[in-house]
């Protein structure tokens, strides 16, 4: 229906602007916050997760050149290969 559409559509928006701001926010640092790893990754690397494994229609990679890059290192390291939900 009409409205389910609508919230569906604000939903999308609402984390393409999210992604926006994480993408302008890692710039071409290595790491979200600071010199090195830190939780700050780690919840990046959930989230963009999520939108992988939940989300999977909703193309996130094409608008964030930079998030993806940061993705596929988070990806390649074993502490997040180890708890993929795909993989497990």
């Amino acid at each position: 229906n009409l409205v389910e559409r609508l919230f569906a559509e604000i939903t999308r928006q609402k984390i393409r602007r999210g992604l926006a701001a994480m993408e302008h926010g890692l710039g071409d640092k290595p790491f979200c916050f600071g010199p090195g790893f830190t939780l700050a990754d780690i919840a990046c690397g959930y989230a963009l997760g999520y939108l992988d494994q939940g989300l999977p229609e909703f193309e996130w990679r094409g608008a964030n050149p930079k998030l993806a890059r940061h993705y596929d290192r988070l990806m390649a390291r074993e502490s997040f290969r180890k708890t993929d939900p795909a993989k497990t």
